[in-house]
C-alpha cells in the first residue's frame, strides 16, 4: 500500500472514497502516484447515475470470491477497477453517441500505470474492450469480466428498476420514445442469446433472475414506460 492510499484512508470523511481505495490498494504498485484519486475523480462526476463509483465498488464486492477462479486476478481486479473510468454523458440529442468510452478508459488506465506493458495491465484492456460488444471471449478471464459487468441484470426487481431509471436519467436529452426503441433493442440482443451469463457457475446463479428482469423491462419499454415508472408486481 502506497504512501497516497495510506494517507487517504487515514483522512477521508467518505465512506464509498475508502471502499474504492481499499480495492485499489491491490494494485497500487502498478500506477503512478496519484492515479487512484484521478479515477475516484472520474467516477464521482455528477452526470454519472448508473456508471459512476457505486456502480463499481458494487461490482468490486461481487468479485472478491471470484478471484481464485481467475487466471490473472489482478489483471481482472485492474480491469474492473477502470472499465468505466471514462464515460461520457451526451449533452444534446443531437450529439453523435459516444463510442470510445472503452478505449478511452483503457487509455486512461495506460497513462496511470508504472509500466503500461504490463502484463496485466494488457490483459486488462483485452477484458475492458470485450464489454464493448458483452464479448466472453476477450481474455482468458473473459467470461468472469463479461458476468460481473452484467451482474445488475440479476439483482431484485426494485433494484433492477432504480437501475434503468437511472441509466434513462444519464440519457435524458433523447426523447424516450427512441430511448426506449434503442434500450430495447439492446435488451432483446441480450436476451436472445443462449445464455446471458458465460460462466457456469455464475449462470447458475444469475441467469433466471436476469432473464425475468429483462422480459419485464422489454414490456415496460414497449409502452414507453421507463421501467420502474409504473408499479413492477
Amino acid at each position: 500500500m502506497n504512501a497516497e492510499t495510506l494517507a487517504f484512508l487515514n483522512t477521508a470523511d467518505n465512506g464509498m472514497n475508502r471502499l474504492l481505495w481499499r480495492e485499489f490498494a491491490e494494485v497500487a504498485p502498478l500506477f503512478r502516484e496519484g492515479a487512484a484519486t484521478q479515477l475516484t475523480d472520474a467516477l464521482s462526476e455528477a452526470s454519472r447515475k448508473h456508471h459512476n463509483l457505486h456502480h463499481i465498488l458494487t461490482i468490486m464486492r461481487l468479485a472478491r470470491p471470484l478471484y481464485d477462479l481467475a487466471i490473472d486476478p489482478l489483471g481482472l481486479r485492474i480491469a474492473l477497477l477502470f472499465q468505466d473510468a471514462i464515460y461520457h454523458i451526451p449533452l444534446s440529442a443531437a450529439q453523435p453517441l459516444p463510442r470510445d468510452n472503452e478505449e478511452r478508459s483503457i487509455r486512461f488506465m495506460a497513462m496511470q500505470a508504472v509500466n503500461p506493458a504490463h502484463p496485466s495491465i494488457l490483459h486488462a484492456a483485452e477484458l475492458i474492450r470485450g464489454t464493448i460488444t458483452h464479448d466472453a471471449r476477450r481474455g482468458l478471464d473473459g467470461p468472469l469480466m463479461h458476468d460481473l459487468d452484467l451482474s445488475i441484470l440479476a439483482v431484485r426487481r426494485s433494484r433492477y428498476a432504480q437501475y434503468e431509471q437511472n441509466l434513462r436519467a444519464e440519457y435524458d436529452v433523447f426523447p424516450q420514445p427512441l430511448y426506449c426503441s434503442a434500450r430495447t433493442a439492446i435488451l432483446r440482443t441480450l436476451l436472445d442469446r443462449p445464455r446471458v451469463y458465460a460462466s457456469p457457475y455464475l449462470a447458475s446463479k444469475w441467469e433466471n433472475a436476469a432473464r425475468d428482469n429483462i422480459s419485464w423491462a422489454i414490456k415496460q419499454l414497449a409502452q414507453s414506460l421507463i421501467p420502474g415508472e409504473a408499479a413492477y408486481a
